[in-house]
């Protein structure tokens, strides 16, 4: 199982958020990505939906997870694009979130 999460640490806008999510096959097993309305904040691989759907209720308790494929389908594109060609630079919106430190390391990391 791999995760990637953007952290929340006390954003009080988080409480009673919808996080819309979709899920797709890959050659590297099941990828699900999440986004609530700042942007993606969670992708995560693994071996089955249901298990991938339940890690993003557990990292996220405070939110209402929504499947909606038809809303994460350009985004699902993009990620399985890197995964397939990690030199492409996918332009994606991040949901970002932490410590004001955090949010920088973020930032250069882009």
């Amino acid at each position: 199982m791999l995760a990637m999460i953007m952290p929340h640490y006390g954003n009080a806008a988080m409480t009673a958020t919808c996080l819309l999510y979709a899920t797709a096959d890959t050659a590297f097993g099941c990828l699900l990505a999440a986004r609530d309305p700042g942007g993606i904040c969670a992708v995560y691989l693994g071996d089955r939906p249901a298990a991938l759907a339940g890690l993003l209720a557990a990292d996220f308790p405070a939110a209402t997870p929504l499947f909606d494929a038809a809303a994460l389908a350009p985004a699902l594109a993009a990620i399985h694009g890197q995964l397939q060609q990690p030199q492409q630079t996918p332009q994606l919106t991040l949901s970002l979130g932490g410590t004001a430190f955090q949010c920088q390391v973020w930032q250069a990391l882009r």
